[in-house]
């Protein structure tokens, strides 16, 4: 017999928006409620005169289709810090009669307006429209999930998110309504579109999971060989974007695939023309958990045509459960090393000890001469300033912010217009940070140019690098800044250190005689934890390689 611990169970069930309805056959669920699911949920922080300095809120309603209800007003309350209140009441009148409804409201912060850290409140009043409590009015603080009132936390933030002309930032890894299951499901793409460049990002990829996209919309146990959800994904995502709404959507999918030991893997797929099964981990027909195709298939479809493909989440540690139920692993190096695979999504979420873990081993790849750019992301299945989630299966519930959209970010040296191709490119190629604040770049120059992270600059000759970094009071002070070299089966070095002077901006830089035969530069910023703040800024380059 296997014994899980709650704490197994939260590697296997991410942030999400918790599915509560589901039932299995007769056996009894104590989430169950004859009551739509309801949550009020906001930006993990608001740039500087974004729309006027008006916070975007959403308003979501699930299932109203089976317990309809109108949504008669909100009442939205934001607290900042040193006791200024603001607070508004929004009438609606708004009928729920659809398996998903959402609306988007623009609260004017007012004197809170670039104020830094807000509570926010939402108080939803809702009339039942169906079933024995017909007519009956209820108050919901938060969400519809628990007994006392969901407070969400935002940042109003006085400075713009830290960049420079030709830097976009954006996440890698989140999930919207197109992923829809048991236990979980996303919010809608235009809420995904709105909340990212409310936050600063100028783009975020799709990553609904493949065993989600192939689903019938009305039924998430039944597959739909001509692929409604997929095609609708892909189509709502070109409308969105050339209509303007928010930020860059690149649709992809987070593919379950089998490594080299046939595990279960995910890879995260974007900018690809063709629908990827896999269906392995999936739950859908429980302990059938074999892969649908191995990853050098995956890998080999997506080379021929366009695509790009990263790891998702390759070294977390995962708990027995994940590798029992659902056959699934970490990435081996062998895994790694398949033809096809641009990249490494290492950095997922708010997780200390997970992010050490990846890039520990990534510098071990390094090492042994394995050139893969890292990336940055937070698995958010709808979760924008706070995490809903299964704890135990038809148990319990846990609210969390390890995994909020937007938080950790890739951010990209995108060459040309901003769209999917010069997103891919950059992506493809490791013109990137990753960062979950402050900026970073390097550079080093030889007499053939100037070279960026991703690019290979020759061994053996003079090169002058230099690496520059700023931040601001929401993300902390640069407290660091060290630029390492590393040669291949001999580790990596501190070649120049710089120390933080109390202003928001650093640079470090020195002159190989000569660079590395083989090897890579690479730069890594730290910075002091802001007062409040839940964690200190960081950013890390991608490698320029020596030869």
């Amino acid at each position: 017999m296997i014994e899980v611990s709650p704490q197994e169970w939260g590697w296997l069930l991410p942030a999400l928006y918790a599915e509560v309805h589901y039932r299995h056959g007769r056996l009894p669920s104590l989430l169950y409620r004859a009551f739509p699911e309801v949550v009020v949920d906001v930006p993990i922080r608001l740039e500087p005169g974004w729309e006027g300095d008006r916070l975007p809120v959403l308003v979501l309603i699930k299932d109203a289709h089976r317990y309809p209800v109108t949504v008669e007003s909100i009442k939205i309350d934001l607290r900042a810090q040193r006791g200024r209140r603001f607070g508004t009441r929004i009438p609606l009148g708004w009928v729920c009669r659809e398996p998903m409804q959402h609306k988007i409201l623009y609260v004017d912060l007012g004197p809170l307006a670039r104020r830094g850290e807000l509570a926010v409140a939402g108080e939803v009043r809702i009339r039942e429209d169906g079933g024995r409590r017909r007519g009956r009015r209820v108050r919901v603080r938060g969400d519809s999930y628990g007994r006392w009132s969901t407070m969400l936390a935002t940042r109003a933030a006085a400075d713009p998110y830290p960049s420079e002309a030709g830097w976009v930032s954006g996440d890698l890894h989140h999930h919207t309504a197109y992923t829809a299951d048991q236990v979980e499901f996303g919010a809608p793409l235009e809420v995904s579109a709105v909340f990212a460049a409310a936050a600063g990002c100028a783009w975020a990829a799709t990553t609904d999971h493949s065993y989600d996209l192939d689903d019938d919309p009305a039924d998430f146990l039944r597959n739909r060989p001509d692929l409604p959800k997929w095609r609708a994904l892909r189509g709502e995502a070109g409308r969105l974007n050339a209509a303007g709404t928010g930020a860059w959507l690149l649709p992809g999918e987070e593919v379950s695939c089998g490594g080299v030991d046939g595990h279960n893997l995910h890879l995260l797929v974007l900018g690809h023309e063709h629908f990827l099964p896999g269906v392995g981990d999936g739950a859908e027909r429980w302990f059938h958990n074999a892969a649908t195709f191995p990853l050098t298939e995956v890998l080999r479809r997506i080379e021929s045509g366009p695509g790009i493909a990263y790891a998702a989440h390759p070294f977390e540690p995962m708990g027995r459960l994940n590798r029992f139920a659902f056959n699934r692993a970490t990435w081996s190096e062998d895994d790694v090393r398949a033809r096809g695979l641009h990249g490494l999504q290492v950095w997922n979420g708010s997780k200390p000890e997970a992010l050490r873990i990846g890039l520990e081993r990534w510098r071990t790849l390094l090492d042994r001469g394995v050139r893969r750019p890292i990336a940055a992301g937070n698995d958010a299945h709808g979760s924008f300033a706070l995490g809903r989630s299964i704890t135990l299966p038809f148990l319990s519930l846990s609210w969390g912010k390890e995994q909020v959209y937007a938080n950790a970010r890739t951010t990209l040296r995108t060459r040309g217009p901003l769209g999917d191709r010069s997103l891919l490119d950059a992506l493809a190629a490791g013109r990137s940070t990753v960062t979950n604040g402050p900026f970073l770049c390097l550079e080093a120059r030889q007499e053939g140019g100037v070279f960026e992270a991703g690019d290979r600059i020759e061994g053996d000759q003079p090169a002058m690098i230099r690496a520059r970094g700023r931040s601001t009071g929401e993300f902390g002070c640069p407290s660091s800044l060290v630029v390492h070299v590393g040669v291949e089966g001999r580790g990596e070095r501190v070649a120049a250190a710089t120390a933080g002077d109390g202003s928001g901006e650093i640079r470090a830089g020195l002159l190989l005689e000569r660079a590395p035969a083989r090897g890579w530069i690479r730069a890594e910023l730290r910075c002091e934890r802001p007062e409040g703040g839940d964690e200190a800024g960081l950013a890390l380059t991608n490698p320029i390689y020596c030869g």
